[in-house]
């Protein structure tokens, strides 16, 4: 396989990445729709870039953590960008929005401090919040406004897949990216601690 190809993964990340910069300017301008619509495409290439390098057999750790820092960037400036352009959202559900903000925090801090970086699970409950956020977020910018029912799914799948992740790091002496969920990880001793 040529080096060309072996790099399309890799290169979707790295849009992703380079793709902040724009929304933030969109983001600045008020302009929430074109915020929406390239927020979809760039949730788009998250998915996108996985499903070729796992189908395909071209993964590596750096597209790996290239991967995780896209995410990360990305997806810490969306949730600012709710706090700047429908503040209301927060107002209104402010103790489920800091749960599980709080929650994160800590599922991140755990990781950092025990494995010395960024938990990079790929949980189902994870990608179902990370679905969820998608939706919420997307059609909240194009639609300029929010759903409530929607914010409570998100906000509740959130802090589940968040909680997991915490406790998979508590109980675990290495990091499997794939492990699954932790009742699946409970199964393999060679993992859990």
């Amino acid at each position: 396989m040529s080096e060309r190809l072996r790099s399309i993964p890799n290169l979707i990340s790295w849009f992703r990445l380079f793709l902040v910069p724009v929304l933030w300017v969109l983001a600045l301008r008020g302009d929430e729709f074109n915020l929406g619509l390239l927020l979809a495409v760039a949730f788009i290439s998250d998915g996108l870039d996985g499903f070729i390098a796992r189908r395909f057999k071209l993964t590596t750790k750096f597209g790996s953590k290239l991967d995780s820092v896209a995410d990360a960037v990305l997806q810490i400036s969306a949730w600012i960008w709710l706090f700047m352009l429908e503040p209301e959202v927060i107002r209104n559900h402010a103790w489920l929005f800091w749960t599980a903000s709080v929650i994160s925090a800590g599922s991140m801090l755990t990781g950092l401090i025990k494995f010395g970086g960024l938990p990079n699970l790929h949980l189902y409950s994870t990608k179902a919040a990370g679905f969820f956020v998608t939706l919420f977020l997307v059609t909240t910018f194009i639609f300029e406004g929010y759903s409530a029912p929607l914010f409570y799914v998100t906000a509740t799948l959130v802090t589940i897949g968040a909680a997991e992740t915490f406790l998979l790091q508590l109980i675990s002496r290495k990091i499997n990216e794939h492990m699954g969920s932790l009742i699946l990880a409970l199964f393999k001793r060679d993992t859990v601690s």
